[in-house]
């Protein structure tokens, strides 16, 4: 995986050589292609200095033009989202910031959005919630989204980015938006993300997220706030009926893991094959996988070893019937699945984690100031494996487990998240300058993500290199080769 780092920083300083000369459309276009590749084929550093520099003082970047009316957003609070997806936690979480903040007036926009998705899946039913999509508005020109999103912020009363790791036209609209009240949330805690510079409160949800802010992108522990993942109620379903309809026996203990199937991409030879083959011994355990596909290789293996006892049912975008029909959740690795753990702990389900090498991995898991993952996580496969049985052995210990761990989530409902929300914008926030100090390494994490991430060699977007790099790059892969 250190082959993996070094080329990765080559191709890396390539992208980032380019910027010296670059401007105005041509540094946007570089900069979201070097972030791109920091967050796909980590290259051992969680912040670009460079890149960074390049969006607040490259030249050029004020040359687009407004195209939207900002008076649809004025006085309100503006949710700043790259794309939206109806899969998964990203979109979900800015949805629910909006619903648990009603009756606060909130607009959203939609900066690159090159699939359709369902107004109702991004913002709240009934709230009068402005949509801005710059795609369908046909703004696509970089520097005129620019512009437009930099008009927007300056309407605004305040302004939330759940922006992606590599979106360089809201970071250059965030920096020429001087004086406005800007967050960033971190919800790419683990990755490498453009912003680290901006003159944002940084939002994170998890502690390792912001230390990793703080000792891996140079920014100012001032600059960081936290905030619980905001949650809704989930619906609540009769255990015996959503077993019933599912053809579940009575006897049988249902274990449950839901997230998007490269969560559970094996890295270095660990994934939860051997934890859950332990756990599937047992013949009266069944795992129900939502999110892979039956064709995973995790659980492809797992399906062979446990003929009749697995199931990857693929992406279910409503699965509320599953979720009550479950005794034990399991949490994706090596990625972590937050929302998907926090709203099963919210039923009542009880959940175990395997957490290998916390001290240097603890960034990819589950863990938060009111739930640490010592309470549910295991270091190795069979301490995983005797969790899981413990609780698979007495139905009162998982309501008794299930309903304490319920108790130390409420913070992430309604009132409660609500009230810590309040209390950070009450709260006095200078901007700091940012320090620029970023260092690159090579330890666990760094192989880890590495191993995780994209080979640089089959970078795809390497067969779109832009400023006509491809011939130098390709002598620079060849050196790198042999």
């Amino acid at each position: 995986m250190v082959r993996r780092l070094r080329l990765a920083q080559a191709l890396q300083r390539r992208l980032e050589d380019g910027l010296v000369s670059a401007s105005g459309d041509r540094i946007l276009e570089l900069a979201g292609f070097a972030a791109n590749l920091a967050w796909m084929a980590h290259g051992g550093a969680f912040a670009l200095p460079s890149v960074e520099r390049a969006l607040k003082e490259g030249p050029g970047l004020e040359g687009g033009r407004p195209r939207l009316n900002p008076a649809s957003v004025e006085g309100r609070t503006l949710h700043v989202l790259t794309t939206a997806y109806e899969t998964g936690g990203h979109t979900r979480l800015a949805q629910r910031w909006m619903e648990l903040m009603h009756p606060e007036p909130c607009a959203v926009v939609l900066v690159d959005q090159r699939e359709p998705v369902a107004a109702d899946w991004v913002v709240p039913s009934g709230g009068g919630i402005p949509l801005l999509d710059f795609e369908r508005e046909g703004i696509r020109s970089r520097l005129d989204k620019v512009a437009t999103l930099l008009a927007l912020m300056q309407s605004a009363r305040r302004v939330v980015f759940h922006i992606h790791p590599d979106d360089a036209v809201s970071v250059a609209a965030g920096h020429q938006a001087r004086g406005v009240d800007l967050c960033f949330l971190n919800h790419a805690d683990h990755v490498a993300w453009l912003g680290a510079s901006l003159p944002a409160l940084l939002l994170g949800g998890r502690r390792g997220g912001n230390e990793l802010a703080v000792h891996r992108r140079g920014i100012d522990p001032a600059m960081c706030g936290y905030v619980p993942l905001p949650l809704t109620e989930p619906i609540q379903m009769d255990r015996g009926e959503a077993r019933k309809s599912l053809g579940i026996g009575e006897a049988e203990v249902v274990l449950l893991t839901l997230a998007s199937g490269y969560k559970y991409l094996p890295v270095e030879g660990r994934s939860l094959l051997e934890p859950l083959s332990l756990v599937l011994r047992n013949p009266g355990h069944r795992l129900i996988a939502i999110g892979p596909d039956p064709e995973h290789p995790v659980f492809t293996e797992l399906a062979r070893r446990h003929p009749g006892r697995v199931q990857a049912l693929g992406i279910i975008r409503k699965p509320d019937l599953y979720r009550a029909a479950a005794d034990i959740y399991i949490d994706s690795f090596p990625f972590c699945s937050t929302t998907s753990l926090l709203e099963n702990i919210l039923i009542g389900t009880p959940v175990v984690a395997f957490q290998p090498d916390p001290d240097e991995l603890g960034i990819f898991y589950s863990d938060w100031p009111n739930l640490p993952g010592s309470l549910f996580g295991s270091p190795d496969p069979e301490g995983f494996a005797e969790r899981v049985e413990a609780l698979a052995e007495s139905r009162a210990r998982r309501l008794e487990v299930g309903g304490r761990l319920r108790k130390a989530v409420e913070i992430h409902l309604s009132e409660p998240w609500r009230e810590s929300m309040l209390t950070l914008q009450k709260s006095a926030f200078t901007p700091r300058p940012w320090s620029g100090r970023v260092p690159v390494e090579e330890g666990i994490l760094d192989r880890t993500l590495a191993g995780l991430g994209r080979d640089p060699f089959r970078y795809p977007r390497l067969s779109k290199w832009p400023l006509g790099f491809l011939e130098k790059v390709g002598v620079g892969l060849d050196r790198l080769r042999g």
